[in-house]
């Protein structure tokens, strides 16, 4: 039987050709309808992966922000330490007086203070700076009749630094004042 003798067969059954047709378009409607309701709500796979993605972006944007903070922050520190390389002249107990600072990190320096007694004295030093309160202690890095320590405090704009020289084997104190240049 071809298919046109099949057709003309159902039209001779017109209860069932309309229920066929029903059947079509009942089938076509819940067919669309089931699709359009897929769509609209998420699986619970993507609800979770959109959750672990918002948790991790707000994870690495805290991040973020806590690097940025520190920076900030090491960066105002940076800014309140004084700049102690250079030379710095001046006296000592009454005798000229070179102070030469090669050496800086952060808070902590190094360098070699030359001090003009009836033999010049040429010593190496190192120092650290405290920058809440300007105060910076110094000591002779190499033993010698003379070898000491070194406090003092820096000018408000950190080009003049003064105290004392404690020399350690007798503990006897000198005055000293230097400028940087």
């Amino acid at each position: 039987m071809n298919i046109f003798a099949a057709l003309n067969f159902l039209k001779s059954y017109k209860g069932f050709s309309v229920l066929l047709t029903v059947l079509f378009i009942t089938a076509s409607i819940n067919f669309l309808g089931c699709d359009a309701k897929e769509n609209k709500e998420p699986s619970d796979a993507q609800l979770k992966l959109d959750s672990i993605v918002a948790v991790e972006a707000q994870r690495v944007a805290d991040s973020i922000a806590q690097q940025v903070a520190d920076s900030i922050a090491l960066a105002e520190k940076k800014a309140m330490i004084p700049d102690m390389i250079g030379k710095w002249t001046g006296s000592l107990d009454g005798r000229a007086t070179t102070l030469t600072i090669t050496s800086q990190t952060e808070n902590t320096f190094s360098g070699t203070i030359v001090i003009n007694y009836r033999q010049v004295s040429r010593k190496a030093v190192a120092g650290a700076i405290n920058v809440e309160n300007n105060k910076v202690s110094m000591r002779d890095t190499e033993k010698f009749r003379y070898a000491g320590t070194y406090s003092g405090t820096l000018s408000e704009d950190h080009l003049k630094f003064s105290g004392s020289h404690t020399i350690t084997a007798d503990n006897k104190s000198f005055s000293f004042s230097l400028t940087k240049k």
